[in-house]
């Protein structure tokens, strides 16, 4: 009570002008705090204007008892002493004020006092603030604390037990007037991106649902209306389904959504929101949903730390429009092209879209555009990341450090920051497997890749699923995974490519090239025929049949002419010539196919960033131009920023080729050791390993090296065993045969003869070769 006691003291010596401005600076440092501890706590959004409301109440108050007790006319010592009663003596305070002269025909009998003396003391009124904070701070535990507990109006649905912490939200597509059909879609498509920042609330992913509408025997592109929404959640064990309306009212409109039950229909949440017009629609949105999360039970501090939906989307309408259009092509339809055009368009309203330039950098990596745009894109959403939502904002970031800067543990690190702020959402696991992958952290690429399939159970998540399982060598699990996507999904574009790749590593070559002609024949576009092509032209190329081999890649490349990617046809050039150098050991055919390329495509017709330098100067190096292999690096690091170098591995690679030209083959070697190490491990570096020990004389390496790239699980053996796996058989053969390793060299001879039976004419003198050896070391023909 000391303190107390002393503020009354001085608040009573203080004049009416110093108690103003002693209140005003005591209010601001009252009203501080409390706003540290809505921020820092979490308290209720009426927290800090209930607080505003009793300092203004409490200004008269002071006003009112500092003139009483400082401004009272002809008020004496003796009798504003009274008022403080017990705290010092009359004779103390008489000597501590300012003398007076006191007329004494005016002056006051001791035994009158003041009007209201009694009632305005600065006991009462510092006791009275007091309690009308310890109040407040009552009544916002009292509502805290029924809200976690689910007592009553202020209980959250999760408190209640009427919904599951993380339980699974289908969005509906909001109903409007047809006149406002594009601004409802708009209105859908801003709750997807604010709503999945919530820690309570998992969104269903669009790429869920058109595989899911395909299920009931609708399009994927069928408009969700209620109906439609609450039997998809029904048939996929979807919890909730969000309903809106958007209904015009004079120059306004009111945004309804309600929250409802999908198994009996129950409403468990109604809210509404009004905008004024046009321009205050996406405000809206963002009020309509901070309540919808703030009901379900995330809590307001977490609300709060979100960005405004309208820094995340647009000012524009029409651009967020045309966003959500581009969505729904990209995500439901499949049509990468048309949703780039779409955001195009949404970009040239609004440069600054944020979430426009990170969706147009996801769309033209799916697309195969060049890096060049790609990287212009996702260096765009980086710059205005700062206005993105956490989960996009993190995300954006990720995506930069991996397809522009790449630095996978930057990116691992910004999608752990979504981890941790508590996001459950399933893209940010897949992404995380891919990267934790990468850089050879396998338990925690399963680990990754199972929580997303847990949280999210989409087409990607059980495809990236199996890759993960196929890397890690568990086949069954791969199988498993398969399995249960093609049951959810039996209709998804790219199930036959995974087909492919389980069907190829179960040794059913057979079943591969049914699977892609299949593909062929079902194709209803060009450029769908190119994943059935490339199929085809690596299995005639891995078994020998060049001719087939060169006609698929001819027609593929026709159709890649046709879409204007030059990029992909000189990867195939450059194919054809790393096989002549590899599997022929022709290094004249092969600088004859490497000029005809170049001269066919020169370098500086293809954008910069999508230039093979690597390859090519690897290429260089092998047919003994360590010079000209010098001069594209050079070329490279003078066309290239040094942060948008990606294929470090690749370099590391080339660079040991070089040396190995140049005669210094330790250093070689060891550069050559160095690509393979500290990764999943990449083919193509370990078949450049095992070439470098084999000729350069080392036998035992070679061997070891061979075995390796054979054992090696990982997802892209089957677009490099065309390259390399011939060889692979060929090499061990010879080699175990000339050390005296019967068994082994039979088994590998019979592996080549079995991959070569059909192969052209010009391959055959080497099969029959293998033959011959295999029936000698078999005793045959003796």
């Amino acid at each position: 009570m000391t303190g107390l006691k002393r503020l009354i003291r001085e608040a009573h010596r203080r004049s009416l002008w110093q108690v103003m401005g002693i209140y005003a600076f005591t209010s601001w440092v009252i009203y501080q705090v409390v706003l540290a501890l809505f921020e820092g706590i979490g308290l209720p959004p009426w927290v800090p204007g209930t607080a505003l409301a009793l300092l203004l109440v409490g200004l008269p108050i002071v006003l009112a008892t500092a003139f009483v007790q400082e401004g009272g006319p002809g008020l004496r010592s003796e009798d504003r002493l009274d008022s403080v009663e017990g705290l010092e003596s009359a004779a103390d305070a008489v000597a501590a004020e300012r003398p007076r002269t006191v007329d004494a025909g005016t002056a006051q009998r001791p035994d009158s006092e003041p009007r209201g003396a009694a009632l305005f003391t600065w006991r009462k009124a510092v006791t009275g603030g007091v309690l009308a904070f310890a109040c407040l701070g009552l009544a916002a535990s009292g509502f805290m604390g029924m809200r976690s507990m689910g007592i009553g109006p202020m209980g959250t649905l999760i408190a209640k037990g009427e919904l599951s912490a993380n339980a699974r939200m289908l969005i509906a597509d909001f109903g409007a007037p047809a006149a406002d059909s594009s601004t409802a879609l708009a209105v859908t498509e801003a709750l997807r991106i604010d709503l999945p920042q919530s820690p309570v609330i998992r969104v269903v992913d669009q790429g869920e649902v058109g595989p899911a509408l395909q299920r009931m025997g609708l399009e994927p592109t069928a408009a969700l209306s209620e109906a439609v929404a609450r039997e998809l959640a029904v048939r996929e064990g979807i919890e909730t389904v969000l309903i809106g309306e958007l209904s015009p009212l004079g120059t306004t409109t009111q945004l309804t959504a309600r929250l409802i039950a999908a198994a009996d229909g129950a409403v468990l949440l109604s809210v509404r929101e009004v905008a004024g017009g046009p321009d205050e629609i996406v405000d809206a949105v963002d009020r309509l949903s901070a309540r919808i999360r703030e009901r379900a039970g995330e809590t307001w501090k977490s609300i709060r730390a979100s960005e405004p939906l309208l820094q995340a989307t647009t000012r524009s309408l029409e651009a967020l429009q045309l966003y959500s259009r581009a969505q729904r092509a990209a995500v439901l339809e499949g049509d990468n092209d048309r949703a780039a055009e779409l955001l195009e368009e949404a970009l040239a309203l609004d440069s600054t879209f944020a979430m426009g330039w990170r969706k147009y950098g996801v769309v033209l990596t799916n697309a195969g555009r060049p890096r060049a745009d790609r990287v212009e894109a996702f260096t765009q959403a980086l710059r205005y990341s700062d206005r993105l939502p956490p989960l996009e904002r993190y995300t954006t970031v990720a995506s930069y450090y991996t397809y522009v800067e790449y630095d996978p543990q930057r990116a691992i690190d910004a999608y752990n920051e979504v981890v941790e702020r508590g996001i459950a959402y399933w893209g940010t696991y897949n992404n995380l497997a891919l990267l934790y992958y990468s850089v050879g952290r396998f338990e925690n690429a399963a680990a990754a890749i199972d929580e997303a399939v847990t949280l999210n159970p989409t087409a990607l998540a059980f495809g990236n699923q199996v890759v993960r399982r196929v890397s890690a060598g568990d086949r069954a699990g791969a199988e498993q995974a398969l399995a249960r996507r093609m049951d959810l999904y039996p209709e998804h574009p790219d199930n036959p490519s995974l087909a492919v790749r389980l069907a190829y590593y179960r040794g059913q070559r057979d079943s591969v090239r049914i699977i892609a002609e299949r593909g062929l024949v079902e194709a209803t576009r060009a450029t769908d025929e190119l994943g059935p092509l490339f199929t085809l032209y690596e299995m005639d190329e891995l078994e020998g049949r060049l001719a087939d081999a060169r006609r698929r890649e001819e027609r593929a490349n026709r159709i890649r002419r046709q879409a204007g990617d030059l990029a992909a046809i000189h990867s195939s050039r450059l194919g054809r010539v790393s096989w002549t150098i590899m599997m022929k050991g022709d290094h004249d055919a092969a600088r004859r196919l490497l000029d005809e390329a170049l001269a066919e495509i020169p370098l500086d017709s293809i954008p910069p960033l999508d230039r093979p330098y690597l390859w090519i100067a690897e290429v260089e190096a092998i047919l003994g131009n360590p010079e000209r292999a010098r001069q594209l690096l050079a070329e490279r690091e003078r066309e290239i920023p040094p942060e948008l170098r990606q294929g470090r591995r690749a370099r590391t690679s080339t660079e040991g080729m070089i040396a190995l030209t140049e005669g210094r083959e330790e250093e070689a070697l060891e550069l050559l050791r160095e690509a393979t190490r500290g990764t999943s491990g990449l083919p193509p570096t370990y078949g450049d390993l095992a070439w470098a020990y084999d000729v350069t004389g080392r036998a035992d390496s070679a061997i070891a090296a061979y075995h390796r790239y054979e054992d090696l699980q990982h997802w892209s053996r089957m677009v490099n065993d065309d390259l390399w796996l011939p060889r692979v058989y060929e090499r061990l053969a010879r080699l175990h045969e000339e050390r005296g390793d019967r068994e082994e060299a039979v088994l590998y001879y019979a592996r080549l003869v079995d991959l070569w039976a059909d192969a052209d004419a010009e391959l055959q003198p080497r099969v029959e070769a293998a033959r011959r050896a295999l029936a000698q070391l078999s005793g045959e023909g003796r």
